[in-house]
């Protein structure tokens, strides 16, 4: 099986902590998660998805009055999706 390299940094992390687990209770002497294993993270790739402040308050004009400072403050203190 083979992982694709995008994932491989998460799989082999959350491997590494679930072995954390029984090496602090001592169940195991060391995390074999850990040896001999390189976890490299994926390069990140800054995204753009508007070019100007232009383009952002036209979206906000479009969604309205009432969210329009929403767009703007998520678009000016750069929140990611998630938040």
């Amino acid at each position: 099986m083979t992982i694709p390299y995008g994932r491989r940094f998460e799989a082999t992390q959350g491997l590494r902590q679930t072995l954390n687990g029984p090496v602090s209770s001592r169940m195991l002497n060391s995390n074999p998660a850990k040896q001999g294993v390189e976890n490299r993270q994926r390069p990140r790739v800054e995204q753009r998805p508007f070019e100007s402040w232009e383009q952002i308050r036209a979206l906000g004009a479009r969604i309205g009055p009432r969210l329009e400072p929403l767009v703007l403050f998520a678009a000016a203190t750069e929140l990611r999706p998630s938040e």
